[in-house]
């Protein structure tokens, strides 16, 4: 029979391993929007041209369009936080590099690389969330917050220091989630009953996100450059992409 402390540490560490999750969830949102944001315009600035900047900036999501379906089934064998610390893994890497490799070619293999992790990431993370409504909505609302920070803070250092030490900044953060993940719990899948609705909504569900990922990632790239080349400082840049941010932020934060 268990007493009492101990049923009340084993309470503790389970509240505990719930939440980190979400913790990651956050930190990795910021290393994503950092990388997505900062390395086209440090790419940019120490040579490459705007065609380049279109492939570095696109070919994470090449592997990442691909991998989530398979890494979801995976993560249901192999257990969510072997996959995730391998995705970390692959993030912390390709964040080293991207501080040490000035040719802006090799840029896009990493990002390649690079997306690979993520793909590994994220369908892990949402399968240890569960369907459990509070949590889903927490999960979103601390990946915002990431999303909403992570231009300002980019744009900060990028200011007071290099643009390249952003990548010392994503480097520490992936590291840091790389050990935590050791403190998440397998999760078992989790099945929906009900049967797809026919009808026109399917084309809805892909070509909305398609239209609007190709349209945000347009943005997201090319509108820091377009201010940096008019000499548009590095914090003002972060500051209206924060604000942007700041709405989708709002909006899952809502009830």
């Amino acid at each position: 029979m268990k007493t009492a402390p101990h049923h009340i540490i084993e309470q503790l560490q389970d509240k505990s391993s719930s939440s980190i999750p979400q913790l990651l969830a956050f930190i990795a949102e910021v290393v994503l929007v950092l990388t997505s944001v900062y390395l086209p315009l440090y790419a940019y600035s120490i040579g490459a041209n705007e065609l380049m900047v279109g492939f570095i900036a696109g070919a994470n999501s090449v592997t990442y369009i691909f991998i989530p379906f398979f890494a979801g089934r995976l993560s249901d064998k192999v257990g969510q936080n072997k996959l995730l610390v391998v995705g970390f893994g692959m993030i912390t890497l390709s964040c080293v590099s991207y501080y040490l490799i000035l040719q802006p070619v090799i840029f896009i293999p990493i990002r390649l690389f690079e997306g690979l992790g993520w793909a590994l990431i994220w369908p892990s993370l949402e399968a240890l969330i569960g369907a459990n409504s509070n949590r889903l909505r927490t999960f979103n609302v601390m990946w915002g917050i990431g999303a909403t920070i992570a231009p300002f803070i980019g744009g900060f250092i990028s200011q007071q220091f290099l643009t390249k030490d952003i990548f010392l900044v994503t480097t520490s953060l992936a590291l840091i989630s790389f050990l935590f993940c050791k403190f998440t719990k397998q999760k078992s899948s989790q099945k929906f009953e009900g049967e797809p609705k026919k009808g026109n909504i399917n084309h809805l569900v892909f070509y909305y996100p398609l239209l609007y990922g190709v349209a945000s990632l347009t943005f997201v790239t090319f509108f820091p450059i377009h201010l940096y080349s008019k000499g548009i400082s590095m914090l003002e840049v972060g500051s209206v992409l924060t604000l942007m941010n700041l709405g989708r932020l709002v909006a899952f934060s809502l009830p």
